[in-house]
Order: C-alpha cells, then sequence, then structure tokens
C-alpha cells in the first residue's frame, strides 16, 4: 500500500481526535471543505503487526453523525432482525462479507481470514463500516440501505464525472467533479494491478485468468463511481487491449457496468 500523503494524514487525525493506528490510503472524498477524507482503506495489519478488523474507514464528521443517528435510533437490531428472517437480505449480506474479506487478503494474503464488514462473519455490527464499505465501490445491501437515508451529506456540484483506465498491467480510477473556477477536485483516485496484457504479446488474446481480475476491479470501480454520484463513466482502453483479438467480453463487461462504450485509444493517442 502506498504511504499516505501527508495532508491526507494531518485531515485524518483530525477528523478522528487522535494518531492514526495504520497505513492507510483515501479512496473517497467529500467535495466540501477542500475534497476532505470521507472513506480510508486502512491496511490489514496495525503499526505492531496486529489484525485491525475495519478495512474501509468512514472518517467525515459529518458523516459519522449521520450514521450514528441510525445506530442510536435502534437500525442494527432491526437490521439483524431482518437478516434472520430474510433469506434474501441475508444471503447479499453474507455475499457482501465474503467480498470484503477477499479485498483484505488482496493486501494481505492471510488477512482474509480476519472477518468480513468489521471484523465479523454473519450479521452486522457497525452501519459505519457498512456505509464506508458501499462508499468505497461494494455491493453492501447495508451500506446501500444507509447511504439512501443519509445522502446528501454535502452539497454537490453538478457534472461528477468519472474515467477508468485500462492499461497492459493496472486499471486505475479517478472521480471528479468542477468546482466554480473550471478546475476538477478530485473525489477519488485508486489503482490496482491487474495485468490485462499477460501473454497478449504471445498469443495476441486476453487470457482468461487476467479477464476475470480486471473485470472484478472494473465492477468495483463503477460501484464506487455510482456511490459517489457520477454523472457519467468513461473507459479507456491501451495497447494491450488495442492488440487482443478477443476483446468482446471485455467491451460487454464495459457497457454493462458503466453503461457507456469501451474507448480503444490508438497508438497515437496513448502515445
Amino acid at each position: 500500500m502506498p504511504p499516505s500523503r501527508r495532508a491526507d494524514v494531518d485531515a485524518v487525525r483530525e477528523q478522528l481526535g487522535r494518531e492514526p493506528t495504520t497505513d492507510f490510503t483515501v479512496v473517497a472524498r467529500c467535495s466540501a471543505d477542500g475534497a476532505h477524507p470521507l472513506v480510508i482503506r486502512n491496511h490489514p495489519l496495525d503499526a505492531e503487526g496486529h489484525p485491525f478488523p475495519t478495512l474501509y474507514w468512514l472518517t467525515c464528521t459529518q458523516a459519522v453523525k449521520a450514521v450514528a443517528r441510525l445506530e442510536a435510533d435502534g437500525w442494527i437490531g432491526r437490521l439483524n432482525n431482518g437478516a434472520d428472517s430474510d433469506a434474501e437480505f441475508a444471503g447479499a449480506l453474507g455475499r457482501a462479507h465474503r467480498e470484503y474479506a477477499a479485498e483484505r487478503g488482496r493486501l494481505v494474503r492471510e488477512a482474509e481470514s480476519f472477518g468480513g464488514v468489521g471484523g465479523v462473519h454473519v450479521g452486522l455490527k457497525c452501519l459505519h463500516a457498512h456505509y464506508a464499505n458501499h462508499l468505497a465501490g461494494a455491493d453492501d445491501p447495508v451500506g446501500a440501505w444507509v447511504a439512501e437515508r443519509v445522502e446528501p451529506l454535502h452539497d454537490e456540484r453538478p457534472g461528477r464525472v468519472a474515467a477508468i483506465d485500462l492499461g497492459t498491467n493496472s486499471i486505475r480510477l479517478l472521480v471528479a467533479e468542477p468546482n466554480p473556477g473550471g478546475d476538477l477536485v478530485e473525489l477519488a483516485r485508486d489503482m490496482v494491478i491487474t495485468r490485462i496484457g499477460e501473454r497478449v504479446d504471445r498469443a495476441g488474446r486476453i487470457a482468461p485468468d487476467a479477464l476475470e481480475r480486471t473485470v472484478a476491479v472494473l465492477h468495483r470501480y463503477c460501484r464506487r463511481a455510482r456511490a459517489l454520484h457520477a454523472e457519467r463513466i468513461r473507459v479507456g482502453a491501451t495497447s494491450a487491449v488495442r492488440d487482443a483479438s478477443n476483446r468482446e467480453d471485455l467491451v460487454r463487461a464495459v457497457r454493462e457496468n458503466a453503461a457507456s462504450d469501451m474507448e480503444v485509444l490508438t497508438g497515437e493517442q496513448e502515445a
């Protein structure tokens, strides 16, 4: 995990009222007050090497207070009762826990065993953790339920957009909105190594496992963009996809997830 920027460390320290105990990166920002951190992604191990149960942490104080009001109204118990009586809801919640554990395991392999959202395997114990998971791009039914009840947290400017770069070795996300001066304010930035170009030079085709890795991240990025209210998602691909003879599956995945057509850059555009 790359080191946190000093400004983000200072901002999160002020939001938490204490020193952060793990390395982290910012995965979502609020548009107010210079795009301060909204959700951070914690390293699965703290500074002493102990498991840290919460991968995605809600830090914006306004968001924390809004979700706390739902908890004070008893919604954790009611939603847990709902999971006990509603098989469909319980199944969706279980999938969210498994996806959360897999995301943690992507950072530290053994950390996948640390549990799901907020460190639990079943049910729920913290609406803040589920809402943060939703904003980070997870398919989390509890987080989506919270979003419906607390948003908007701040005034939002029209024109939010998302761009996804399907590179040869990595897939990158940027979500931004225009400010009154015409500049773009960053709301999310992320990068995952998926190596979609693996063996394309030799085989002329995208390998099935590389396609699967890339589409999984694409799906999560598009969910994050929508959770942050991006009005449009544009996806651009570079040389590996341009040279592959079997990119139809990727084209379909982009259309299904981004609701737009994939743009394959020419060599001149990429240069």
